[in-house]
This record gives C-alpha cells, sequence and structure tokens, in this order.
C-alpha cells in the first residue's frame, strides 16, 4: 500500500485571510491616495521656492524686459516679487487643487488657465504682439514622485497586515 504524506503549514489560513483583507482595501485605497496627493502638493509648493529644482528642471531667469515690468508693478503693489520667475500675485501657485474622482484615484491640476502655458512654454499673443513663455515645469510625474508614491502605499499596506495580525 501506498503511505500517505500530509503537509500541514502552520499559518496559511491567516495568510490567506490577510491577502484577502488587503485586496478589499485595495478596492478603495482613500487613504495612501490622500496622503500622497498631500505630499505631492507640497513638493510642488516647494518646486516654487527653489524654481523647478524639486522636479530637476531649474526655471530659466527671467528676461531683463520683464523683470522692468515686473518691478514696476511691485511697486504700484501689484506683484509680490521682481525677480522671482511666476510669481506676481502668487495664484498660480495657490491653485493648485486636488480631488477624488472615485474611491481609486485621485487628481492633482490647477484652476489657472495658463499654468499650462508655463509648463510646456509657448509662443502667445499679448497685447497684439508675440510673446514667447519659456518652459518652467511647475509639477512632472518623475521617478521620486512615482517612489514616493510606492512607498505610500507599501507603508499603508504594512500598516493593514499590522492591523489584521492584531485583530
Amino acid at each position: 500500500s501506498m503511505n500517505k504524506i500530509s503537509i500541514k503549514i502552520r499559518g496559511d489560513k491567516e495568510t490567506i485571510d490577510t491577502l484577502n483583507f488587503i485586496s478589499t482595501q485595495f478596492k478603495e485605497p482613500i487613504e495612501p491616495l490622500k496622503h500622497s496627493t498631500k505630499v505631492y502638493l507640497m513638493d510642488i509648493a516647494s518646486n516654487f521656492k527653489n524654481e523647478g529644482r524639486t522636479f530637476g528642471q531649474t526655471w530659466p531667469p527671467l528676461k531683463p524686459s520683464t523683470i522692468a515690468i515686473k518691478r514696476k508693478l511691485f511697486k504700484e503693489g501689484k506683484s509680490k516679487a521682481i525677480t522671482k520667475p511666476l510669481v506676481r500675485t502668487g495664484a498660480l501657485k495657490a491653485s493648485f487643487k486636488s480631488d477624488m474622482p472615485n474611491k481609486r484615484s485621485s487628481r492633482i491640476y490647477n484652476t489657472q488657465d495658463y499654468a499650462q502655458l508655463h509648463q510646456t512654454g509657448g509662443t502667445v499673443d499679448f497685447h497684439g504682439r508675440k510673446v514667447h513663455v519659456p518652459k518652467r515645469v511647475l509639477a512632472a510625474v518623475d521617478t521620486a514622485r512615482i517612489e514616493m508614491v510606492g512607498r505610500v502605499f507599501v507603508n499603508w499596506i504594512n500598516k493593514l497586515i499590522k492591523s489584521k495580525n492584531a485583530g
């Protein structure tokens, strides 16, 4: 007769239960989406302070003609800065918003119509003359941001495992 071999692995039920728990949590990962969005918005704010370096794309300096315009506006109380690119009233920086279109995604956007022009650069018609606007990256999906979002999700999963196994 054949001998039967039976293998019992302790903890496999707990492992399966934990994995099932995590997969149900992943249907609506609200906590890590909100957390990574908050960090992303802080990175965008710091990118304004360091003029593009957060996303590894330093903004070109303002042209002397633009500085002259901003100096005049500054004296009239219509500009917060003279030589700092993309800072006049503070509206562009303040117009980064986020929302969750559903419980599985988050998005960050800027409500100012001119944000895209600064992000990509281009030529525009300004008071009847063509003006070249240099590319100054406001925000980007780069390696550092992808890794940050990944870390937020990994930390969240680890927290879920601990909470499940403590329960």
